[in-house]
């Protein structure tokens, strides 16, 4: 995995062609745990912090997801 923030970088600039697998481990490296999964709906959970739904298309997260991941972890404003 790329450095976290050459990662969160790339991810800023332009969110697009972000694989599940990176996402995953991304989260996980901030400390959440995958703790459901219905169908394409992916739910992340870390003690005392808001849970993160991430939906996959195609092995690929959506631009807006990556946003939405992004603000949730106070990284992007």
């Amino acid at each position: 995995m790329p450095d976290i923030e050459k990662l969160i970088e790339k991810w800023k600039q332009n969110p697009t062609d972000v694989r599940y697998k990176t996402v995953k481990l991304f989260l996980e490296h901030f400390g959440y745990t995958l703790f459901n999964v219905k169908g394409s709906h992916f739910g992340f959970k870390k003690q005392e912090a808001k849970s993160i739904n991430v939906i996959v298309h195609q092995k690929h997260v959506k631009k807006w997801y990556i946003k939405r991941l992004l603000k949730t972890l106070n990284i992007l404003q």
